[in-house]
Parts: C-alpha cells; structure tokens; sequence
C-alpha cells in the first residue's frame, strides 16, 4: 500500500502514516481586572450637637437621609434634611404627644425650659440678648446693616429721594389745579393734596375708584391717630378727623382722574357715557373713510379729551379701530391700475409658486397720507 504525501508530492512508503494537529485559539479576550470598585467617601451623618449642647444661629445639629428626626422648636429643615438652628439655645432631642410615632429636635432658648412647650399657648420668643449701654457700641449696631443691604444702600436713598422730588412736584401742581382752576375754599391745602397724591397712588396700583378712596382716606387718619399719639394731642383729633371727612368729600364731588392719571375736574357717569356716545358717533362719520392727512388730524385731535370720559382700554380700543396704520384688503382699498395715489407691494403667492405685484390705495396707509 502506497500512501500519496501532498505536502511535497511525494509517495510515502508502506505502513508509513501522517499525525495531524488541530490548535485551538481563543475567540474571547479574558476578563482583566475591574478597576471601578472604589467607593465614595462618607457623608459623616448623625448628630452634630447633643443633648444640653449651646448652639449659635445656622449651626448643624443633625444630618441625616430622610427624616428620622423632625425639626422641632426655633430649628430649621433643608432640602437634605439636615436639621439646622434658628435660635441660639439648648439643644433637646424629645417626643410630642400630638405626634407619637415622631423624634423631634429642638433648641430652647434657656437650659431651664423643657421642651415641647405646652400647645395653645403663647410661643416663647427671644426679643434680645441684652440692653447695649455702651454708646459706640449700641451706634455700631444701628447702623449695621448686611452687605447686600450696604451695597444697595445709596441706590435706595437715591430712589427715594426722587421719589419724594416728585411728590413735591405733584403736590405742587395740585395746589395750583384746587386753587387756580377749580377755586376751591379749603381750610387745609396740605391735606388735601396727601390725600390726592395717595388717592392716585391707589388707582396706578389697581385699585377700583371707590376701594382707592377708602383705602387714601383711611391711611390719612392712621396718621393723624398716631401724630396725635407721639404729641398727647388727642383732644384735637376728633376736630381733625372731621376736617378730613369734609375734605375728602369735597375732593371727591370736585375732582377725579383721567385714564392716564391726570387730575381733572370731576365727570360724572351720566356726562362720561354722554361724551363717549357722541365721540362714537362723530368718529363713524369721519373715521371710517380717511382718504387725506387733513382728516387723519381731525380723526386724532377728536381723541385729545377722550382720556376724560374713557377708560384706557376703551380709548386704545377706539385707537386702533379708527386710526388703524393699514386698512385690511378690500374692493375700496385695492387698486386697479397703478398711479401716483397707489403703492405696488410685492408678495409671494403660494398657490403659483411666484412673486406677484398687489396695488394698494395710497390712502390704505395713514403714516403715507
């Protein structure tokens, strides 16, 4: 028997035999070491501050992963949950009998209350620490204010200073308005111009007219009650509290303000809607068809006294609906043929897919009048 040897093509003698060998390589990397087993550093929970400890205002007294212990009195809980002082005290750990299943800690205020302090009773407060003697000391602490407060403080006392320059302004102006004008009898001007000025003061912060007047009314007595506190004149109030009533009536029945918070002659509700219905009509006369600049200023000077008797809403209202800048597209603002009263406006139809040329009447537009 021959055997055929194809690795070099040639003939193997009898009984010879070839040994094959298979090697096997991995198909898969072996698993290296894990280099992410660290762990994190401790979050040092628990207590800070034990039973009987002092602490100061914002010191920690616990830390802790959800509440096992609730802020009891005068402390504070964060957002986790770490448990702060709002009071320099004791600290005392103690359970509440209106909440059984909770641990509370508290700061009390002196080492000899207990707490909790008994409910529906009054609080027990820290109004001091102690009475300062010491004038350069107790100056210090006057004067102290925090920083924010500190590097706001110029802005502020200049805000303030001119906003008393403009209250002077007005009170200035309603002097001559009460006197001037309207020649009104008062028996004390000074009053009622405070009276005026808080009485506008109420109407730009949205109070309705009568709640306004209430509201200036009122403050002005709160004032005089404690003028006549601090100087034990008591016995003049009552005199004084009725010129004021006199006062405030007699403004109210004389005076009021317009829309934009101008001081004018009082309108009543029957003359205000009489005034609006005949602006109405003279604008549906003139404003409907503005063709030229003569009456686009006869249309704007019929609104000159309309803050009067409208309120601001109605006149921005009326505004816009008869001095509107572009009229819509209609068969009276489009044009035929070109000319020197018409204006070419190039739009993009999106039906055609093309840029198209629209012919609009001069008079379409105010501001081109």
């Amino acid at each position: 028997m021959v055997l055929f040897n194809g690795n070099n093509g040639t003939f193997a003698p009898k009984y010879a035999c070839n040994i094959f060998t298979q090697v096997r390589n991995a198909t898969k990397r072996a698993a290296g070491s894990r280099t992410s087993m660290k762990d994190s550093a401790g979050r040092r929970l628990g207590p800070k501050k034990y039973e009987g400890q002092v602490v100061k205002v914002g010191e920690i007294i616990m830390r802790q992963r959800g509440t096992k212990l609730y802020p009891g009195e005068n402390t504070g809980i964060g957002k986790d949950h770490t448990i702060y002082a709002k009071e320099p005290g004791v600290v005392r750990y103690y359970l509440d009998p209106f909440h059984p299943k909770r641990k509370f800690v508290g700061v009390s205020l002196n080492r000899d209350v207990r707490l909790p302090l008994p409910h529906f009773e009054p609080r027990v407060r820290r109004f001091g620490h102690q009475v300062l003697t010491h004038p350069r000391i107790k100056k210090e602490e006057e004067d102290f204010l925090p920083r924010k407060q500190l590097e706001a403080k110029e802005s502020i006392l200049h805000a303030l200073e001119k906003r008393e320059q403009a209250r002077s302004q007005l009170a200035m102006e309603y002097r001559a308005f009460l006197q001037d004008e309207l020649k009104l009898q008062l028996s004390d001007i000074d009053m009622a111009t405070s009276y005026l000025i808080r009485l506008r003061s109420c109407l730009k912060n949205g109070f309705l007219l009568t709640d306004a007047q209430y509201n200036a009314r009122h403050y002005l007595e709160l004032e005089y009650k404690l003028q006549a506190q601090r100087e034990n004149t008591e016995d003049k109030l009552s005199e004084k509290l009725k010129l004021l009533h006199d006062t405030t009536n007699k403004l109210d029945e004389t005076t009021s303000f317009d829309n934009k918070l101008h001081l004018i002659k009082h309108v009543s509700d029957k003359q205000k809607k009489e005034l609006k219905e005949q602006l109405l009509k003279a604008l549906h006369e003139k404003g409907d068809d503005i063709e030229t600049k003569q009456q686009r200023e006869e249309v704007k000077a019929m609104f000159s006294k309309a803050s009067e008797f409208l309120t601001f809403s109605e006149e921005v209202h009326l505004r816009r609906v008869f001095l509107k800048p572009v009229k819509s597209e209609n068969e009276a603002t489009i044009a035929t043929s070109p000319g020197k009263k018409t204006i070419n406006i190039k739009r993009f139809n999106d039906e055609r897919r093309k840029l198209e040329i629209v012919l609009r009447k001069k008079s379409a537009f105010l501001s081109k009048l």
